[in-house]
């Protein structure tokens, strides 16, 4: 045991869980150690990257009786960001405002209402949220059976999807800290949840990279972590996807068309081996928000009639 410093200014975010909610996540950390899980990832061709690592060294959650609080570079909508004890003048403050982001996506997409069943998820991460419902918008698939997410964090596109349709089955392939925050998030709205220790039947199943999926997937989606991976991580993933997806199969991709903080990573560059291309665009409000292109990317797994 010895003094450790946190480098990133992060968000802290309490939470109030149910004795069997506490106990779960325990038995994941448990698991977490016990397998060795870092360093099964470190060494494999789906592991995260350098900046990922950063992220995720950073990222804790603790617990008080019935109570949890997590830090991470999420921000809920009761979040606080985490006091330092200075701040240097060139770190900006956060200053997220729902109601201009609201306006922004609004202009963009004035036909779209929010349905009643999404307004607590709204409450919870106002800040993902109209991302997640750009992409749905441009997904062409307001139905799906079977879903893939890779990199899914705080898992609000899979609550978007899971509370409008509850019969939809997905499987997420996440990092071992990330996984908490998305647990943390479809326990809120209602969501059943198997965490990759537990072999239990749920409308939602998280995996680790490293452990089987299978196959029989009809839409695979991934938005924002495509571009925080080397671009040999994301072929691979690609590739995986490929494998996964039935013949005619989705697969929706958003991200950044050049990686700010990975080298070579360029949308141009992704190995679409096994899809074709069907459509890609610069998102209005995504691009709008971050300053700079984000694109929206539908492909189909071929089928064997395809030349």
């Amino acid at each position: 045991m010895k003094p450790a410093k946190i480098a990133k200014p992060m968000f802290r975010t309490p939470f109030a869980g149910t004795a069997n909610d506490v106990i779960r996540l325990l038995d994941y950390l448990r698991f977490l150690h016990a397998e060795d899980a870092s360093a099964q990832l470190a060494g494999h061709e789906l592991g995260p990257s350098e900046l990922w690592r950063g992220w995720s060294d950073d990222t804790f959650i603790g617990f008080s009786g019935d109570r949890l609080l997590l830090m991470s570079g999420h921000r809920f909508g009761w979040s606080e960001l985490l006091p330092r004890p200075f701040r240097w003048p060139w770190q900006p403050k956060s200053d997220f405002s729902a109601k201009r982001e609201s306006e922004t996506f609004a202009r963009n997409y004035p036909d779209f209402a929010m349905p009643g069943q999404h307004v607590p998820l709204w409450d919870y991460h106002p800040g993902a949220y109209l991302r997640f419902a750009e992409a749905y918008i441009l997904s062409g698939k307001p139905k799906v059976g079977r879903m893939l997410e890779i990199g899914a964090g705080n898992c609000v596109h899979v609550a978007f999807r899971h509370l409008l349709q509850p019969e939809i089955r997905t499987v997420v392939i996440d990092l071992p800290a990330s996984i908490p925050v998305g647990f943390l998030l479809l326990r809120l709205v209602g969501i059943d949840v198997a965490l990759p220790n537990e072999n239990i039947d749920a409308a939602v199943r998280f995996q680790l990279p490293h452990q089987s999926i299978g196959e029989g997937f009809d839409f695979a989606f991934n938005m924002s972590s495509f571009q925080e991976m080397t671009q040999k991580t994301v072929n691979g993933y690609l590739k995986l996807i490929s494998g996964a997806l039935d013949s005619g199969g989705t697969l929706q991709h958003v991200n950044m068309l050049e990686a700010r903080h990975i080298p070579d990573n360029r949308v141009a560059n992704y190995n679409m081996t096994g899809m074709i291309l069907q459509s890609q665009m610069e998102t209005l409000y995504h691009s709008a928000v971050a300053g700079f292109p984000v694109v929206n990317v539908l492909a189909c797994k071929r089928t064997d009639r395809t030349e």
